[in-house]
């Protein structure tokens, strides 16, 4: 059994590389099998190959099953997500499109803002902007540059009228 858990825990590369080199074997023609001297390696061993390509096979179909599932799981997650930030986008009351149209109007996507008001706070929590660094030097107004996130100034480029 722990021969059956080692099998188990091999990479799936290795995996198919005995799943090959085993059906190859098992598979080949008796005359090319004789050219190669194996036809009594074949004979003799030809249970514990068979049981090598079946297990190592069924393995490898099921890390591809497992990998198709975890591809479509992620395309609809990253749907949602799109989805989400769309409605978001959408639905920002009129001091919010204020600030995302300066976002908007400025050269480098950076506007000073102060950093512990509502509506900034806000902004923030939605994702729609973050600070533009880790440390900040903050004068007596506590003003910082925030930056307008890439999702959400690529949204509002192609969706203008949302800030009208």
């Amino acid at each position: 059994m722990p021969d059956l858990i080692e099998l188990l825990k091999l990479p799936p590369v290795i995996l198919a590389a005995i799943t090959l080199a085993s059906g190859i074997v098992l598979l080949l023609p008796d005359d090319l099998a004789s050219k190669l001297y194996m036809s009594n390696f074949r004979s003799q061993y030809g249970f514990a190959i068979s049981l090598t390509f079946l297990v190592s096979f069924s393995i490898l179909i099921c890390y591809l099953i497992v990998a198709i599932a975890k591809s479509i799981k992620d395309n609809i997650k990253a749907k949602k997500v799109v989805h989400i930030q769309e409605n978001i986008a959408r639905n920002l009351d009129e001091y919010e499109k204020d600030i995302m149209r300066e976002f908007m109007r400025s050269s480098d996507r950076t506007v000073l803002l102060p950093m512990n008001t509502g509506i900034v706070r806000t902004l923030q929590h939605k994702m729609l902007i973050a600070p533009a660094g880790s440390t900040h030097l903050v004068d007596m107004s506590f003003e910082i540059p925030f930056l307008i996130q890439p999702w959400a100034h690529e949204f509002f480029t192609k969706h203008p009228e949302c800030l009208e």
